[in-house]
This record gives C-alpha cells, structure tokens and sequence, in this order.
C-alpha cells in the first residue's frame, strides 16, 4: 500500500474519532461491492467496477419522485426545499468578515443577583451529554432545546475505545453502552480508484450506536441527578452581567417550520411544524446571506437549526411521568415551555438565569452567526446519502472509510463511505466532496442525482432493489480560524458551534465525544474558581495540531471551480486545463 493513502486513512480515522487502526492482511472484499482491482464487467451479480469509471451504465433517475416515496422518514422534499434555499443563499452571499451579524448577545453592566442555574446548556440533542457530566460534577444546569431532546432514527459511527468515554465519565454503565450498539463489523476500507490494492483498517468508526436510545438514557439520568430540560423553546438571545447570564426563550407564534438544522432529525417534528414551511424559504435565504433574525436552540446530530419558536401545549414529562408547563425550571424536572396564552395562539417570553451559557447549537447557531457576521466559510463538506434495505447480507459485513471509484468530475471528486446499519438488515452510504461555498457549486438536487445514478455502481445493487428508510443532505461550514474563540465573557461555544471538528468529517458525535473529558473538567475548574471571563474561557479551546494537519489533507482533496476546465489555447499551443486533472486527487 501507498504511502498516501496510509496516510489519508490515519487522518480520516483521527479526524473521525476512530481506534488505532491496522493494516493487517485484507479480507477478500464483498463480491457486490464496487472494488478498485482488476477490470471486471461490472455486472449487478458482481457489482464490480473496473476503475469506476463506467459512466456509461449511469441511467437518469428522478430525484423528486425518489424523495416522494411515502416509506422514507420524513418530509423530504420539504426538507431539500429549506436546504436549497439556505445553501443557494450561502453560495451568493459576500465574504465580508468584516460585517457583524445580528445582535443576539449583548454586554450589560447591570447586575443580575443569584442564578437559577450554574449552566445553560442551549441545543440539546449534543448538549444532554455536557450537561449531565457537570450536573453530576455538582452544577446546577439546565438544558434548552428547540424541539425534543431526542436523537435521530439514524445510528451514529464510532468506534468503542471513543464510546467508552461516556462510561470513563459515569454518564452511563458499560452495560447500557452495549445495550445501544445496534450495529458491529470489521474492518473498514480505505480505496482510490486505479490503485491496485485498498487499505483495510480495524475498529474505525466500525459499530453503529443508536441514538434515540443513549440520548434517552442520558435524558432520564439528567432529570434524576436534578437537571432541567426546556423543551419546545427557542433561544432568542441573552445579555452578559458582570455576575451571570439572562438567556431569552420565545416561542412566539403557532409554529416553528421546518429549517435547514431538521433535515437531520424528522424524527423531532411535529405535523405542525410543517405547516407554516413554505414560509421558512426566505428567513433561510437571510440567514445564508447572515441577515436573518431568526434563532435557534437546537443540535441536531451535526448541525442545528435557526428559526423563530411555536406555542404549543406541554407535552414533556418528568422522570417520575409528571408534566410541568412554564415554571423556573429545576429539580430534575422536564419543561414544555410553549404554552398556549390563553386565546392569543401565543405565550409569554421567557426568561432565565445563569452563570455560563454554552452554545451547543451546532454550525448555524446564531450566536456564532453574530461572531462570524459576513465571513464566508474557507471550505466546504457537501454531503448526501441514504439508508436502504434490500443489500444482500453477504455484501453488508464490512464498511468504507474512504473510497473512490469515479476520477473527478465538475470541479468534485466524490468520495463516498457506507457502513452497515439495523443491525445488518440496512446499510448507509454516503457520497461527499470537499469544495467551498463558491456560487457555481452543485444544488443538493445535482448532488442527489448524481448520487442516485452512481449508487447502483458503487453497491452492485439495483436503484429498484433498494428500499430507501431516510435521505440525507448537507453542507457542512469548515472555518480556518478554529476552534472559534469566545467573543462574550461567560459564553462558551462548544462543538460545531466552535467550529471543532475536523474538516474532513461531518462533525457532530463523533467531535463532541472526543473533547468531553477535557470541557468536563475544565468547564467545572472554570465554575469552581468563577473563571469565566472569554479570556479564561479561551483556554478551553486551544489550538489544536490536528486540525491544522487535516486542513492540508482537507485542500489536497479539493478543487476549485475552474480546475477541470480546459483553457483556450494559444495558437500553436495544446490545450491546458485550469491547473487540475480529473485523477488528481486519486
């Protein structure tokens, strides 16, 4: 095996919060699966694809109709519209670094007195993990979340030697880890098309957690310890005092459409919720372009969403089954704050007290839309993939970390990655590409089809053999200038919202889990001695090495627009491309 991509497979699995890996003798690789040897004639017995190239068994496929089907989770096409719309926006706005965004927090000298918590947690579906660590470390914290603190349908990929930091922590017992592995195989694949041999590595992002389970048993344990959860309630905005925080919650109105942060969560909608969507449209257009006034309060996997809050009857319980509209919110209780006003369809704002916020609102938290104001990402993860059943069991026994079957293609090398999934019966597959936010980038509906047309390719399985269970798409903002540092005495970004991961990955768990030790007992020494001004709290996020390594590999993988295109010649001379060559990244 190559050098190169030895090394890429160390910093995928580093990036992405894997074990060691190792390179021991390779399994012969699932006959269905596409392989990068020796030419073969791609049958859909076989799967294979002799360099990948063969684009000529590509058929068009209609994405909508595919998105219509009533079998997969969620809204999708409502979904793809709110995404459209946020990333069209992005791609056209202008980087103007120098711009701030929306005010959401401000500086006030006013003193605000005794707390009623220690820390407020906002996004929770990430944040539940945080926030129970320093509850059980003594703090009194409480938990904002937009929707439900609840995880998605969809597992996540880690390996066990990250996992068991939630157990090293005493968040949950090693047996209710094991409860929550759904998923488990080895090994993972590593392959660039025309290389002879693939890279395979063991224990890389190789067992799939379900996360409804282990967000429910963090929840459950959360509200036991004393912790309180606002659920249904928006961040609207906070104000910094010399002695605490007082963070705003509003759920103003009768519905909190769908927004671009959903697409990774359905499972947290309401029917309602879709009901003023067409709506969202523009303020997702405001909020690419860093204009919008909308927030939000909630980490939805890797991402979280912006969008004004809904009135809606209490609907969450307490440990012990009880329910408790509105209040201040504490002793291991869980609150709905969106209460209906009588006869108005609206309630009250809200307001409470601490002495720290932590942002866990992931990459569109609007605090960090007022840090970063006009600023354009550097890069980009363009991200769509899907789960399905109908993969014969014999070719779902192994994954791919990093894998290339096709030479770039519009400026994009699509990258792809799949793991098994439902304990076997499912597999996940992803295709990605490294790029930026420039405006001639490809729509998520140009992605899905190219994806589509590809994935009987990669997986040797007919489009029509498949029985889709959830579509996903995303473009993940990467900033150079990470982890953000804190702007606001007694604010914490942590997460996405800190700009934390890895620009080769998608973020989320896998980048949360990795730091938790480490913003555990931190957060707690940074409380314990009242710490908390943004310089103090800068220690926190250090600069990391690894990010910065990754960057390299992050711009190796990349094109940009123009790269691929053939320049007018001079006379007498041949014809050069922008710089690029369709294998330049394999």
């Amino acid at each position: 095996v190559s050098a190169t991509p030895a090394d890429l497979a160390t910093a995928a699995a580093e990036a992405s919060g894997g074990d060691d890996a190792s390179a021991d003798a390779p399994p012969s690789p699932p006959a269905s699966v596409a392989t990068n040897g020796a030419a073969t004639n791609g049958s859909a017995e076989t799967g294979a694809v002799s360099n990948g190239a063969k684009r000529g068994q590509q058929h068009p496929v209609d994405v909508r109709q595919i998105l219509s089907d009533p079998g997969i989770e969620g809204d999708t096409l409502q979904f793809l519209k709110v995404s459209e719309a946020y990333w069209k926006a992005l791609r056209n706005s202008r980087h103007n670094p120098g711009k701030r965004g929306p005010t959401v927090v401000k500086k006030v000298f006013r003193a605000i007195g005794a707390t009623e918590y220690d820390v407020c947690v906002a996004g929770g579906t990430l944040g539940i993990f945080l926030a129970l660590a320093l509850q059980l470390r003594g703090q009194r914290v409480c938990v904002v979340e937009r929707r439900v603190v609840e995880g998605r349908t969809q597992e996540w990929n880690i390996s066990r030697h990250e996992l068991r930091t939630l157990s090293d922590l005493g968040l949950v017992t090693q047996a209710e880890l094991e409860a929550a592995i759904v998923t488990e195989w080895n090994p993972m694949r590593v392959g660039f098309v025309g290389q002879r041999d693939d890279l395979w590595v063991d224990d890389v992002l190789n067992i799939g957690v379900d996360p409804r389970q282990l967000i429910a048993r963090m929840r459950e344990r959360f509200l036991a310890a004393g912790g309180a959860v606002y659920e249904r309630s928006t961040f609207v905005g906070a104000e910094t005092a010399p002695d605490g925080v007082l963070i705003k919650l509003s759920g103003e109105g009768v519905a909190s459409p769908a927004t671009v942060g959903d697409t990774n969560r359905p499972s947290a909608m309401r029917p309602e919720d879709y009901a003023e969507a067409d709506d969202v449209t523009a303020a997702e257009r405001d909020a690419g372009s860093r204009g919008s006034s909308t927030h939000s309060s909630s980490s939805s996997g890797s991402s979280a969403s912006s969008s004004g809050g809904r009135a809606t009857a209490a609907t969450a319980a307490s440990l012990n089954g009880s329910s408790v509209s509105g209040g201040s919110g504490r002793n291991g209780v869980s609150y709905s704050t969106g209460t209906r006003a009588a006869g108005k369809g609206k309630r009250e704002r809200q307001t409470i007290t601490a002495r720290l916020l932590v942002d866990c609102m992931g990459h569109y938290s609007p605090i960090v839309k007022q840090v970063r104001g006009g600023a354009k990402p550097e890069a980009m993860v363009l991200v769509v993939g899907s789960c399905a059943t109908g993969v014969p069991a014999a070719a779902n026994k192994t994954g791919d970390l990093l894998y290339t079957f096709t030479e770039a293609e519009g400026d994009l090398q699509m990258f792809w990655e799949a793991f098994p999934a439902c304990g076997g019966t499912a597999r996940t597959t992803y295709m990605f590409a490294y790029a930026d936010a420039d405006p001639r980038r490809p729509s998520f509906e140009a992605l899905l089809q190219k994806y589509f047309a590809l994935l009987p390719l990669y997986q040797g399985v007919p489009l029509e053999t498949l029985k889709l269970k959830r579509v996903l798409f995303g473009a993940f903002p990467c900033y150079a200038d990470a982890p953000l540092q804190p702007q606001f005495d007694r604010v914490l970004q942590i997460g996405d919202a800190a700009a934390a991961q890895s620009p080769l990955s998608f973020g989320g768990f896998g980048a949360l889990v990795k730091a938790l030790p480490r913003l555990a007992a931190g957060v707690g020494e940074a409380l314990q001695d009242d710490r908390l001004d943004r310089r103090s709290l800068g220690l926190l996020q250090p600069y990391q090495p690894s990010l910065s390594a990754a960057w390299l590999f992050q711009r190796s993988m990349a094109l940009k627009v123009g790269a691929l295109q053939e320049a007018a010649p001079a006379k007498g001379q041949p014809r050069r491309r922008g710089g690029g060559s369709p294998d330049h990244v394999n």
